[in-house]
């Protein structure tokens, strides 16, 4: 019986076949003559990229596609009107002429345009976006600021970037939702305020973003377990010594402050692995749970965006696939992420072997989020725990051992007001706290969101709960490396392609940290 990734990858190779190697006429383009208008209809602004000549293409749900001329589109009906050339899945010209094309039918639209309809611009693909807006990207191209949507709350003194949403939804067919600790998260005058940001060239689609408050008891800290449970403790424990590749950690690993114990990848293969081992002693009885703060470095990044780069021009074809396949494309393409893994964890038992007892994993390379793995076996006296991960993928800020873990129940809070741009924006508040609209931000975007909390004179520990999707802008500067045999091989065989790739990313991986952050976008 053929299983679901060997369909899967046999769907792949066919695809790549069609799009890399026998790409018939009009695949990615289609020259209009210029006599060919009769709608006459003029868009004003259509504040093209780089002045280029308009791309506007309709990759539809059966496989077909229209590639219009000139288009408008239609609230009352939804439909997107107006002249153009229909193709079949083979990209055959099947017909010209004037069309109205349901929105329902859609599975992607693709573009070099950037002033999108509303109505459509949460499920369009923006191609061709130059990255010259920054010296960074220039250099650096495959390290330029993206992710998703990014938090910022208020910590006391200032407002500190503590989240970002669903980082691995990147189409709508991937949508998730994603909850994110706001440790150092403060409320003012009964309400929680934070600000919601686009800092990248990418188009966010946000379902809702709530508050989760969980009330605790004075001196207790709350955290989310690796199953989205909440679990309290009034006692955290510190490691007595580390050992790692490099020597004692300690110092780096104590505190939850920002430094953080790196280390550089392996030069042959992006896949090596790694330990740590972790000593504890003196341990009472109690519930336990060992407390990682953590998160992704740029290797996953770089990874990415070299994915998109070897779809190339045919970027769009490939996610609007995805969208027809209910995203099992993309998670066939994800096979890789169980070859780079997780943080996995392994407790030392009494015949000084190691039993396994969970995996840490967060996607993400900018906010460092902090998680509780329970271990459900009874801990006294000294206890040593070994990490296991590849090397020169994680960051870890903390470690610590939490005791006398509780389930703690929490509060869902939706937003209360939303303000851009120093205004009340009742429109954003309504997409935000209706489930079935979304809020679209672009590049630049910023949104102040306000939570009135339930009770102002209670002890909370504070959680994000986000959902929704974000779609990448595919970069001028990558199509160059277009190329669907690498793009296969990373699918296919991605133990090969760790390995292929290495020296590629050891040339960049020194730099990319500061390329990425000095490259977030700002609206002018």
């Amino acid at each position: 019986m053929i299983n679901f990734y060997t369909k899967s990858t046999i769907f792949l190779v066919f695809l790549i076949i069609i799009i890399g190697c026998s790409k018939p006429p009009g695949f990615t383009r289609y020259t209009f003559k210029p006599e060919e208008n009769p709608t006459g209809l003029k868009k004003e602004n259509k504040n093209l990229i780089e002045g280029k000549e308009s791309i506007f293409k309709l990759h539809m749900k059966d496989a077909t596609v229209y590639i219009m001329k000139d288009w408008d589109f239609d609230e009352k009906d939804s439909v997107v009107f107006g002249y153009g050339a229909l193709f079949d899945a083979n990209r055959k010209l099947l017909q010209k002429g004037n069309f109205r094309i349901p929105l329902n039918s859609i599975a992607l639209v693709e573009t070099n345009e950037q002033n999108i309809n509303p109505a459509i611009v949460s499920m369009t693909l923006i191609t061709g976006a130059s990255l010259a807006m920054t010296i960074y990207c220039i250099l650096n191209p495959k390290a330029c600021f993206g992710s998703c949507p990014t938090f910022y709350a208020w910590n006391g003194n200032e407002m500190q970037l503590q989240a970002e949403g669903f980082s691995g939804s990147i189409a709508p067919s991937l949508e998730e939702k994603d909850i994110d600790a706001l440790y150092f998260a403060k409320s003012q005058d009964g309400y929680l305020k934070l600000k919601m940001t686009n800092e990248a060239l990418e188009t966010h689609v946000v379902r809702y973003a709530d508050i989760i408050a969980v009330p605790k008891s004075k001196n207790a800290r709350v955290f989310c377990n690796t199953n989205g449970q909440f679990l309290e403790s009034d006692e955290i424990l510190s490691p007595v010594s580390t050992k790692a590749n490099e020597g004692d950690i300690l110092d780096k690993i104590i505190s939850f402050d920002a430094i953080q114990r790196f280390c550089p990848s392996d030069s042959n293969n992006l896949s090596e692995k790694e330990t740590i081992e972790i000593q504890f002693s003196d341990l009472k009885e109690g519930e336990k749970g060992l407390v990682l703060a953590y998160k992704q470095t740029l290797m996953t990044t770089f990874l990415f965006y070299n994915a998109l780069s070897y779809m190339g021009k045919s970027a769009g074809d490939y996610f609007a696939m995805m969208e027809r396949d209910n995203g099992n494309f993309m998670k066939t393409v994800y096979g890789s992420k169980e070859i780079l893994g997780g943080i996995k964890v392994y407790i030392e038992n009494k015949n000084d072997s190691w039993d396994y007892i969970g995996e840490f994993f967060e996607l993400g390379p900018i906010s460092t989020d902090i998680q509780l793995l329970e271990i459900n076996q009874s801990i006294k006296g000294n206890c040593k725990i070994r990490l296991e991960m590849t090397k020169g993928l994680w960051r870890i800020d903390y470690i610590a051992l939490a005791n006398n873990c509780k389930t703690v129940y929490p509060i869902k809070i939706k937003p209360s007001f939303v303000i851009r741009n120093n205004n009340i924006d009742d429109k954003a508040l309504s997409e935000l706290n209706d489930i079935s609209k979304t809020l679209v931000t672009l590049p630049g975007d910023e949104y102040e969101i306000s939570y009135r909390l339930p009770d102002e004179s209670a002890s909370y520990e504070f959680f994000l709960e986000s959902k929704g999707y974000y779609i990448e802008w595919i970069r001028d500067e990558w199509l160059k490396d277009e190329n669907p045999l690498l793009l296969s091989k990373l699918v296919l065989n991605p133990s090969q392609y760790f390995k292929d790739i290495a020296p590629e990313f050891k040339q960049v991986e020194s730099t990319m940290e500061d390329a990425f952050w000095r490259s977030r976008y700002v609206k002018k």
